[in-house]
């Protein structure tokens, strides 16, 4: 009898243990968080057990689950979100090698990603956005982390004309008499003692490199505010903004004599078409950007060792897709991919200069290390320089040569467009094409591969 109460014993004793295994188990698949458990008991069974056989297997380390974390080990949900990152900045090889870690590690991966953003990072996104819109703090250092462009375009309006919310409080401010009141009485306000006609040569001359710094000078008070708003001042933009650059030559000769920054080109037929508000032209008028960059950015495969083991699945079904402008693997095979190619990314440049000329640079340096060296003297291959024209409806259209070949010409037609980031910030693919002079021959390029330039702001240029 005491022998068969310590079997059964035993044999509880295993059940229970063996129980607590499988639904550690089963908890981390569904978490993927290691849970503590309890210390067990310690066992020995007797030398008479029938479970003497099998006494040392359930002392053993159990096998580790695929999706258990270790200790110093990245999760499959740090991978996904390291991808992400990657991805974002156009690094789509590295992209790719942490997209298939994560979904090695867990085939569900992306819903993980998804339960976490919703739970953990989408609560504070409105939070940090107030946050980052109302603060007025200036970075100094170009940031080109979304170059890449990701979501739907800017859509525009109706045809009827938008509502200034602002409206009803500049004519009331109009019939005020505004002054500057000191915070502390012992530090008088020097500026206060300008008058509006002296503030408006300033700003007229800090709105050409930075219409933002108006924006910020208009938050100080009510009369900066009114002040900003002057027709005089948005018009003046817009004389340098929409000029022609066929006489940037004449303008720099008049600006001599006259001392006038550009001759007064009246633009009465397009600013009827905005309600007469020289404001409202400049912002919704298409137009081209000169204090910076456009950067577009491509991809592709090309031959290199070892893609079969790098894209190599982990599950019976692999493939690829894209979801919200983003690549994503899943579990697939590609069979149809070549057996040596790699991803890579490669970096279209276009900067325009208000006298008309254009350099267009094509490199696989990144935005970082090419912007601040991209002008018609630097000396590099597949550097172009030309012209360019803006015709109606926001066309534009550019002329390029490049050094290595002379006999080339290569003509773009783009259109100027604006998205959901900012406005005629992008340039949309229309017409490539290039003529050779020496056979007379004109050959057109397929726009298939031709991903449409983004607007970059690069603190450090000054056009004008």
């Amino acid at each position: 009898m005491l022998d068969d109460s310590v079997e059964q014993d035993e044999l509880e004793e295993f059940r229970r243990r063996w129980k607590q295994e499988v639904e550690a188990k089963k908890f981390v698949k569904n978490s993927g968080v290691q849970p503590q458990l309890p210390k067990p008991k310690a066992f020995r069974p007797s030398t008479t057990s029938v479970l003497e056989s099998h006494s040392a297997e359930p002392d053993d380390p159990p096998k580790r689950d695929r999706d258990s974390p270790v200790v110093g080990q990245k999760t499959s949900l740090e991978y996904y979100m390291t991808a992400i990152e990657k991805e974002k900045v156009g690094n789509l090889s590295e992209a790719l090698t942490n997209y298939r870690h994560a979904f090695k590690l867990d085939p569900d991966a992306d819903d993980s990603y998804r339960q976490h953003w919703q739970q953990h990072i989408a609560p504070h996104a409105a939070a940090t956005s107030a946050a980052v819109q109302s603060s007025s703090t200036v970075k100094h250092e170009d940031d080109f982390e979304r170059h890449v462009h990701l979501g739907d375009d800017y859509e525009k309006p109706n045809g009827l004309a938008p509502n200034d919310t602002l409206e009803n409080l500049l004519a009331q401010l109009r019939g005020m008499q505004l002054e500057c009141t000191p915070l502390k009485e012992d530090k008088p306000i020097f500026i206060a003692m300008l008058p509006n006609e002296v503030l408006l040569y300033l700003l007229k001359h800090v709105i050409v490199d930075s219409v933002a710094s108006v924006a910020h000078f208009a938050l100080v008070c009510r009369k900066f505010l009114l002040v900003s708003r002057d027709q005089t001042l948005w018009r003046h933009l817009c004389e340098h903004a929409y000029h022609d650059p066929k006489d940037h030559e004449e303008a720099q000769i008049i600006a001599a004599l006259a001392d006038e920054p550009e001759p007064r080109r009246t633009q009465f037929d397009q600013l009827r078409i905005y309600g007469g508000d020289w404001r409202r032209m400049y912002i919704e008028r298409p137009r081209l950007r000169f204090e910076g960059v456009y950067i577009s950015v491509c991809h592709y495969l090309r031959c290199a060792r070892k893609l079969r083991k790098f894209l190599e699945p982990a599950h019976p079904s692999c493939h690829v897709c894209m979801r919200s402008g983003c690549l994503h693997i899943f579990v697939s095979r590609i069979p149809h991919l070549p057996t040596n190619a790699i991803a890579t990314s490669y970096y279209r440049y276009l900067r325009f200069y208000p006298d008309g000329t254009v350099v267009k640079h094509l490199t696989t340096d990144e935005p970082s290390a090419v912007v601040r060296l991209l002008q018609p003297t630097l000396k590099r291959k597949s550097l172009f320089t030309g012209t360019y024209s803006i015709k109606d409806g926001g066309v534009l259209e550019l002329e390029l040569l490049d050094a290595d070949r002379p006999r080339e010409t290569f003509f773009a037609t783009m259109q100027i467009c604006s998205t959901h980031r900012g406005r005629q910030n992008k340039l949309e693919w229309v017409e490539y094409c290039s003529y050779n002079s020496l056979r007379e021959s004109r050959t057109v390029f397929p726009l298939k591969m031709m991903k449409p330039y983004f607007f970059s702001v690069v603190k450090s240029y000054r056009w004008w």
